[in-house]
């Protein structure tokens, strides 16, 4: 699943290379708007890893941000992580265990 945001989309895409599993857009991945409040983009990050956990989705990579990324894997895996731009994760659910496969940071 991706951000909307054209740059997000093509790390996806170059990470994923010829592959072509089902990409996702969501708003919801989307980095902090310039109105957007840090306990509203928390919120927003929340709430996709509710439904997210929900969902039978297996396992995802999920393409953000570095404002947005870091609070979803709070959520997720109770991980403090210092992210910067460039940054995904991969993270697979199996029942109700939530794995981080894979961290990584284009540099």
């Amino acid at each position: 699943v991706s951000s909307p945001k054209k740059r997000c989309k093509e790390t996806l895409a170059d990470l994923l290379g010829t592959r072509t599993p089902k990409t996702e857009i969501l708003e919801a991945l989307d980095e902090q708007g310039p109105r957007e409040s840090l306990p509203s983009l928390s919120k927003r990050a929340r709430v996709f890893c509710q439904w997210w956990k929900s969902e039978d989705l297996g396992t995802v990579i999920l393409c953000s941000h570095a404002d947005w990324l870091p609070l979803a894997l709070k959520e997720l895996l109770g991980l403090d992580l210092d992210l910067k731009k460039g940054a995904f994760a991969w993270v697979r659910r199996k029942g109700k265990r939530v794995r981080l496969l894979e961290v990584r940071q284009w540099v």
